[in-house]
């Protein structure tokens, strides 16, 4: 159980004037005993001071309340019923000045910092940080105690203990459950989810697209901001399937976690204009000389720009966990660089949601125009994309800092159906753009009849051949029924007498 004893004699200016020799680290690097400045004071008549540093291997085994004591021994999930209670989760390590132990004299001499390395690390596992205990072995009763030590600080892979005496020290904690990342289910829902969300953000966009160059429809402001908020959110939706998990390069990591705090801020930012644009067309209706789709433009990808760059200079070490290639929630609140810019956006939609609909309750519903009532349909659709979003990353926000089971299952679900529920949402329950993209269905598919017709080698006459799929030139997406019919007998006939 013993693995090494380091022993050493030094005058008392060895430690004094160099705070490197008061700190002894264990062989399992992150673990280390720190003795503050002038511990030697409080020792009498010693021209030499003796410090003896032990560390243990698997004695936290033997001592663990729990039934566990290593990572493999959760992996194999033999036996084990969460929570577990009373883990060890750090290796024991000891120490002693003179011959006896070492406790503080006086407050003002400061206690010993101990650090320790979770044996259980990272947001693989669910662990209770209310659980904590800093402790010590006591021999007398044989079993823990915390009487002099206090939790300074923690994260998901160390904490850090503030005791006023020396002996054999660890650190106990409760595990409440483990989170596999590469679970069949959750592997199979990000891949049947992100493919269905690709495919229907791509078709938003192309919708999108195709309606503002549609004449009359270029100076919608409403389809521009959809559109952008789609291509922020396509772009951030390929980032993470490609990057969010290659956390073995921490510089690369940190690219990747960069990106999408940008992309993501930028999809938020998207929702924030929309919010903004509904209120000046509904609530304070003005007409301006210049459109404001560049001030638009602006704050939504310059805002998100900012909030990166002054949180990458100040914190370069909270982009990328061990886990993910994502801002460290431990990390001194790094996540908030995120959340409180996200949160902010919501809170301002809802009061701008809020004031909208009192402005829309104040018109009796049969007395609605039909600018009225597109008025409505846009506030629900904008509060559904709003909920939408909110709900998924406030899961994502609760999953990358508490890591239970059922939060990744929901924040998978959310966060891989998102791009397919925004396409429900922006395209198909929408009259325009359902229509728009049904037409952009039928001219694909007529395409698709010509490239197969000419490599097949087939003829046809080519008044046929030009007029396959007649679109209605006016853009209304409606299709000649009489046409279509004479087009399709004359394309049948045409066929009956080549063969």
């Amino acid at each position: 159980m013993l693995t090494g004893v380091r022993t050493e004699r030094f005058s008392e200016q060895h430690y004094q004037q160099t705070p490197e020799n008061r700190v002894f680290q264990h062989s399992i690097p992150g673990n280390q005993i720190e003795l503050p400045e002038g511990f030697q004071n409080s020792l009498r008549d010693v021209e030499m001071v003796a410090v003896s540093f032990t560390e243990f291997l698997s004695l936290h085994c033997v001592l663990s309340q729990g039934v566990v004591c290593e990572s493999w021994q959760l992996e194999d999930g033999r036996g084990v019923t969460y929570p577990l209670t009373g883990v060890v989760n750090s290796h024991m390590m000891g120490m002693k000045v003179g011959n006896s132990t070492w406790s503080t004299a006086s407050p003002t001499e400061g206690n010993i910092t101990i650090t320790f390395k979770h044996i259980f690390s990272g947001n693989r596992y669910n662990l209770s940080e209310d659980s904590i205990s800093c402790v010590w072995w006591d021999v007398v009763n044989s079993s823990w105690s915390t009487h002099g030590c206090q939790l300074t600080s923690y994260n998901t892979s160390s904490s850090q203990c503030s005791c006023d005496h020396l002996t054999n020290f660890a650190i106990i904690m409760d595990i409440n459950g483990i989170i596999d990342i590469n679970e069949p289910m959750l592997v199979w829902i990000t891949y049947i989810g992100c493919s269905l969300s690709l495919v229907g953000l791509a078709a938003a966009i192309l919708t999108l697209t195709s309606l503002l160059r549609t004449p009359g429809s270029r100076g919608n402001l409403t389809n521009l901001i959809h559109l952008n908020l789609c291509c922020c959110l396509l772009v951030s939706e390929v980032v993470m399937l490609s990057g969010l998990e290659q956390t073995g390069d921490a510089v690369w990591c940190g690219v990747v976690a960069g990106l999408l705090h940008y992309l993501l801020l930028a999809t938020f930012c998207w929702t924030g204009v929309e919010g903004v644009n509904l209120y000046f067309m509904i609530v304070q209706v003005f007409e301006t000389k210049y459109s404001p789709k560049w001030y638009y433009h602006a704050v939504s990808y310059g805002l998100p720009l900012v909030i990166v760059a002054i949180s990458a200079a100040s914190r370069p070490q909270g982009y990328g966990t061990d886990e993910f290639c994502w801002l460290n929630p431990h990390d001194h609140g790094m996540i908030w660089a995120f959340a409180g810019p996200a949160l902010f956006i919501l809170l301002m939609n809802l009061v701008i949601f809020a004031m909208v609909l009192r402005v829309l309750r104040q018109t009796p519903g049969r007395c609605e125009s039909e600018k009225e009532k597109k008025s409505r349909r846009l506030l629900r659709h904008s509060v559904t994309l709003v909920t939408i979003l909110g709900l998924t990353w406030l899961t994502g926000f609760l999953f990358f800092s508490e890591g239970t089971l059922a939060l990744a299952v929901i924040f998978t679900v959310l966060n891989s159906l998102q791009g397919a529920m925004l396409f429900l949402v922006l395209v198909v329950m929408q009259d325009n753009r359902r229509t728009e993209f049904l037409r952009i269905v039928r001219f694909s598919n007529s395409l698709t009849y010509r490239f197969i017709s000419k490599t097949a080698g087939t003829t046809t006459t080519a008044f046929a051949a030009h007029d396959e799929v007649p679109i209605n030139p006016r853009y209304s997406g409606e299709l000649d029924l009489c046409v279509s019919r004479d087009l399709q007998e004359r394309i049948h006939n045409t066929d009956n007498k080549r063969y």
